[in-house]
């Protein structure tokens, strides 16, 4: 920690009221040892009293003395205060990165962490509809926005708005420590960037829609691991599966809606080719329409090893 000191601010700004310290001290006992002309008295021309004694010359380098020293005393003070000032911050900041090491819990008095939400992507598609890139991710942008720190900012964020009524599926297949958030995480895994098989799909959106009407103040957050495709897809289907937001089988105007939630153009922007197409299958199969299955055509059949016949009973009519 010294070392880190010795480099900051905080060693530079005491190092420059140290230097002026210095100077006062040398102006003042310059003042002290140069002689202000001749020591004895002076008279006047017409032969009068002395115009300043010996006495009154001490007395003018006395206060010229306290006046430096006043200002000495008032720069080691300052001085002093802004080192004080920066080794807490310092204490604060090393402290914070230390604790980001492991999970915690953000005091529910503190003020959201804007920074940590804005790179976790944090995005309301509807009031109780939430959107977010995996939230325990290193930022790719800030260092100091650590997965734990990003992951204490989104459970301080839901806590504090929504007290314990949320719920997060998580769609990225890549786990966490998810007790911060007190395990009130659903993980639907699928390989791949595109959308989840429609008989997947299906669970996924009863099961958010049960959580949704159970109670009117429950919270849905679904994330992958950009916020981007997956979660935007499943979300645009759910708009549609329960006519939430003014949707019902326009699932393509629910992706260009979620894209401007999250300030990107359109769809394109938000999700990929066979995504979009997955959308179209959800949306067919809303209208009753079952995605065409083309017929398929065997080729070839590979085996790794010749097969084996066993060797049956003898035939009567053989030997």
């Amino acid at each position: 920690m010294w070392k880190t000191f010795v480099n900051s601010e905080a060693a530079q700004k005491m190092a420059e009221a140290l230097e002026k310290t210095g100077d006062v001290i040398t102006k003042g006992a310059e003042n002290i040892a140069k002689p202000k002309g001749d020591a004895s008295p002076k008279f006047s021309v017409d032969g009068g009293a002395p115009t300043k004694s010996l006495a009154d010359q001490q007395t003018e380098l006395t206060k010229k003395l306290k006046t430096g020293w006043g200002s000495m005393v008032e720069a080691t003070q300052k001085a002093v205060q802004t080192t004080k000032e920066k080794l807490e911050q310092e204490q604060n900041r090393l402290a914070s990165r230390l604790r980001s090491d492991r999970p915690y819990r953000r005091d529910p008095s503190q003020p959201l962490d804007v920074d940590a939400l804005r790179d976790a992507e944090v995005v309301y598609i509807t009031d109780r509809i939430v959107i977010m890139s995996h939230p325990a991710m290193q930022s790719t942008v800030d260092g100091d926005i650590t997965p734990n720190r990003k992951l204490a900012a989104v459970q301080h964020l839901l806590q504090k708005r929504h007290n314990e009524k949320y719920m997060i599926w998580n769609l990225s297949e890549v786990d966490y420590d998810t007790s911060i958030l007190d395990d009130q995480v659903l993980t639907f895994s699928f390989p791949g960037s595109p959308s989840p098989p429609l008989g997947l799909w299906l669970k996924l959106l009863v099961s958010m829609e049960s959580w949704l009407k159970a109670d009117q103040s429950n919270v849905a957050v679904v994330h992958c691991l950009t916020g981007k495709g997956r979660s935007s897809t499943v979300v645009a289907a759910f708009l549609c599966w329960v006519g939430e937001a003014g949707f019902s089988d326009d699932i393509y105007g629910a992706l260009d809606y979620i894209a401007r939630c999250k300030h990107l153009g359109s769809k394109e922007d938000l999700t990929i080719p066979s995504q979009r197409r997955y959308s179209q299958y959800f949306s067919n199969m809303l209208d009753g329409v079952r995605p065409a299955q083309p017929p398929l055509l065997l080729k070839r059949i590979i085996m790794s090893e010749a097969p084996k016949f066993a060797k049956g009973p003898p035939r009567p009519d053989h030997p």
